[in-house]
């Protein structure tokens, strides 16, 4: 008798997909992912509780990317349910020692970035953030990178690479984590109303950059 549950690889393969296949990808490939992950998923044994990362990756292709997926799995469910908690705290919060508030950014469309300057990744974006910026800031966006580095390493990068948003010191990594950044570099994007609209699961190109801050209005 054959079993309808997903090959060992089934589950890796299809979480690597939506991992590594997201970056620049158009909204049909984008429901490609989700679908493909949400099926092999689906497959699983209700009990099987090894996955919780891969059902979380579904969960922020849905609310993220703007795909869809029955919710009828009670452990996508609690997926959904701990980003909409996870949203909510991230709104509230304060960073840089309370010299940002996001609430007091309202009316403004705000992208955090958090980043280091040992990054690779982190220093291939700075050209498509700062063109990004100057696109947008006249329409009221508001970038924000945050890096847990201390003000001297910060200057000392600044020397040689050209950065025109905001550098905020998230002094004692309390910022990464309240935003439950794992891995960097990582981007939010906010609505006018303080609502987290967006962000990032692979690193974003411009055009993705583009594609976050169109479901803020910009």
């Amino acid at each position: 008798m054959r079993s309808d549950r997903p090959s060992r690889y089934a589950v890796p393969l299809a979480f690597n997909l939506a991992v590594d296949g997201t970056e620049g990808s158009d909204a049909e490939t984008l429901q490609q992912i989700t679908t493909t992950l949400g099926d092999v998923l689906r497959r699983l044994p209700p009990a099987e509780t090894r996955y919780t990362d891969s059902f979380q990756v579904l969960a922020e292709l849905i609310r993220y990317e703007g795909t869809s997926y029955p919710a009828d799995d009670v452990r996508l469910k609690a997926a959904t349910q701990k980003l909409e908690s996870a949203d909510k705290r991230r709104a509230e919060s304060d960073l840089e020692g309370r010299k940002w508030k996001l609430k007091s950014l309202r009316g403004k469309v705000v992208l955090l970035s958090f980043w280091a300057t040992w990054c690779p990744p982190c220093q291939r974006e700075i050209p498509d953030l700062n063109a990004i910026y100057s696109r947008f800031q006249s329409q009221g966006l508001i970038v924000l990178s945050i890096s847990d580095e201390d003000s001297p390493t910060q200057k000392r990068f600044l020397l040689q690479h050209k950065m025109t948003y905001p550098m905020l010191i998230d002094t004692g990594d309390e910022t990464r984590q309240r935003f439950l950044v794992q891995g960097i570099p990582k981007h939010f994007v906010f609505d006018r109303t303080g609502a987290l609209v967006a962000q990032s699961i692979a690193r974003p190109n411009l055009e993705g950059f583009r594609k976050m801050l169109a479901r803020a209005g910009l």
